[in-house]
């Protein structure tokens, strides 16, 4: 549909190969954006007694959260998805989590598959 309307057709990084928001297993540490730190802070003060409202606060980061669009590109199947090689003496350290390495959308296995999200964007 969004093909089809007037105005210019933009795509969000990696939804060319069908890359998804960060998984809803990531622990609350791993989101680095100030607002929803915030937010979550000051949730667990305001509720610290309410189970019920700090689950719904946790929703509403899984939701809402800007670090969904900030996960590193889907390169590769390896750690890291092709950034900073989990080997590295050097103490390089990727800036966010990724999703995990079984995750099926990498930008390498899905140019080549005429039914990838890719190939429906070109």
């Amino acid at each position: 549909m969004q093909t089809t309307l007037g105005g210019t057709l933009f795509v969000y990084q990696g939804e060319e190969i069908g890359m998804r928001n960060a998984p809803t297993t990531w622990r609350i540490e791993e989101f680095k954006n100030i607002e929803t730190i915030n937010y979550w802070k000051k949730n667990q003060k305001l509720y610290a007694n309410d189970r019920g409202q700090l689950d719904h606060a946790r929703a509403v980061v899984d939701m809402k959260a800007r670090d969904h669009a900030r996960t590193p590109m889907q390169w590769t199947a390896t750690d890291n998805a092709g950034f900073c090689d989990p080997a590295c003496s050097l103490g390089c350290a990727r800036w966010t989590t990724s999703r995990p390495s079984t995750w099926r959308h990498r930008r390498r296995q899905t140019t080549p598959n005429d039914l990838s999200v890719w190939q429906f964007w070109q």
